[in-house]
């Protein structure tokens, strides 16, 4: 269609020369294609003025980030799509460097020890990334005025039984986690002067056409202040009205048969 002289004519002058401007880049690379995928659609974006639409320097290095991936996944000149839409969900804009300081956002690890006049916590119903079982786990058990004790056990192999002692060291480590997320939970909660925002979500189930909570996931932040929560949950759930029933059929359907 962009070859179609005639629908090209119809344009306005200025939408022409933009139009052809445009077709004569991409017929220039399509007539000569690099061996390397980046060369070739770099090209075509330098071509066509891509980098005069940066508003920022930032966002040259946002453009060569996606070159740089597109490098990286190219296979002798072919792309798996699929997979290359899937890593670019991954990819993240730069910070802006000449920005201030008034909004900054950090894991609550690196927030420890810092404070701010407001503090925004969100997704405190999300269950934490589950850790991969270990290939050994190993606990020191102090004694008094004695050396300590090492207590080790591998993973057990696969289709054995599991090993007790493996099993034993992974609940303390299980509770360790415990632990460590409501300690993670109060350093939040302090780096706040002035307001603090904790925002979490759990679900919903209709019984008997009533709404009712379900308890935030077990390993949840939200679940560890529950008993404060949920009451606020409460009310907010009072507002919700159940989405309405499906109709139904007031007509049985009849079987269709085959003519002839």
């Amino acid at each position: 269609m962009i070859h179609d002289e005639s629908r090209i004519a119809a344009l306005e002058p200025q939408d022409r020369d933009r139009l052809v401007r445009v077709r004569d880049g991409l017929d220039r690379c399509f007539a000569k294609r690099p061996t390397s995928l980046r060369a070739w659609i770099e090209g075509a974006w330098i071509f066509l003025g891509g980098p005069a639409c940066a508003a920022a320097a930032e966002e040259i290095e946002d453009a060569a980030a996606f070159f740089d991936l597109l490098e990286e996944m190219d296979e002798g000149g072919t792309l798996d799509a699929a997979a290359f839409e899937s890593q670019i969900e991954k990819l993240y804009a730069n910070p802006d460097v000449l920005a201030d300081d008034t909004i900054q956002v950090m894991s609550i690890h690196k927030a420890k020890g810092l404070q701010f006049d407001t503090v925004i916590v969100p997704g405190l119903g999300r269950k934490p990334r589950s850790d991969d079982s270990r290939l050994m786990l190993w606990l020191e058990r102090p004694r008094f005025q004695e050396r300590s004790d090492l207590l080790v056990a591998p993973i057990h192999a696969t289709g054995a039984d599991d090993d007790s002692i493996y099993s034993y060291l992974k609940g303390i480590e299980s509770r360790k986690a415990e632990h460590e997320a409501g300690r993670m939970l109060y350093v939040a909660a302090t780096r706040a002067m002035n307001e603090l925002h904790l925002l979490g979500h759990t679900a919903l189930k209709e019984k008997d056409g009533v709404l009712k909570l379900s308890l935030p996931a077990s390993s949840s932040l939200l679940r560890r202040m529950w008993t404060v929560a949920e009451p606020l949950f409460q009310t907010a759930a009072v507002g919700i009205d159940l989405p309405p029933a499906p109709a139904e059929l007031t007509t049985a359907r009849e079987p269709q048969r085959r003519s002839g």
